[in-house]
């Protein structure tokens, strides 16, 4: 292909990075209530899991909803332990406080 071909005339990438330049800057109150929302979602559900039989022992629910907290735990914790590439955007303090509330504990290094 051509280099017209790939670009439309008039088309500029410095004009496009400048109108998407605010949608780059790291948040951080965005980025710690998805990651605290996502790992409180992965302790309730573990907890779930492990208390559910003993609060309703003969439920005929039981199975189907620890197989749910189940699901629900690991999507949790697979969603929180994605924002670790995120932490390279952030500054050190905050990867600090990631990897010391959910790093050490699923044995992720940083």
């Amino acid at each position: 292909m051509t280099a017209d071909a790939q670009s439309p005339a008039g088309f500029s990438f410095s004009q496009a990075r400048s109108l998407i330049r605010d949608l780059n800057r790291p948040r951080p109150w965005n980025y710690w209530t998805d990651f605290l929302v996502s790992i409180f979602t992965g302790h309730i559900a573990i907890h779930l899991i492990l208390f559910l039989p003993r609060l309703f022992p003969n439920a005929h629910w039981l199975w189907p909803a620890m197989v749910l907290c189940y699901i629900v735990t690991v999507l949790a914790y697979m969603r929180s332990l994605m924002f670790i590439h995120e932490l390279v955007h952030l500054p050190k303090s905050c990867r600090r406080k990631n990897l010391g509330m959910i790093g050490k504990q699923l044995t992720i290094r940083g």
